[in-house]
């Protein structure tokens, strides 16, 4: 009989990790192999039957193609996007470099309120 700690030390795993595998392994049981799954070689095989174009295959090869055709127009349309948001980026950036602060007039506001200021109107 092996113990848990050396059945774990064997394959380099912790005995929690082992626990685990052979608690899920009684709750849930491999499915015993079915006995006619062994593949056996009879000769030589036919080839595999090339499908027939039929409506529907038809149907399904138009609609792929005008999904590809989407599917360019809508990277087209991206791309044009992209152009476009750089272009207003670099405006941006360009306007923001040659905008200087307003000039601060605060300081007439306060000569006003104080009474210094005195605004002679003729």
């Amino acid at each position: 009989m092996v113990t848990l700690g050396e059945a774990a030390r064997l394959p380099g795993l912790g005995k929690t990790t082992l626990a685990r595998a052979i608690e899920l392994a009684r709750v849930y049981p491999f499915p015993a192999p079915a006995a006619d799954t062994t593949v056996k070689a009879t000769g030589p095989t036919e080839p595999l039957a090339t499908p027939i174009s039929t409506g529907a295959t038809v149907a399904l090869e138009a609609q792929i193609a005008g999904l590809r055709e989407v599917g360019e127009l809508l990277r087209r349309q991206l791309d044009d996007v992209r152009e476009d948001r750089d272009r207003w980026r670099r405006q941006a950036e360009r306007l923001a470099l040659t905008r200087r602060p307003p000039p601060s007039r605060f300081w007439w506001r306060r000569l006003a309120l104080s009474g210094v200021l005195l605004i002679v109107v003729a």
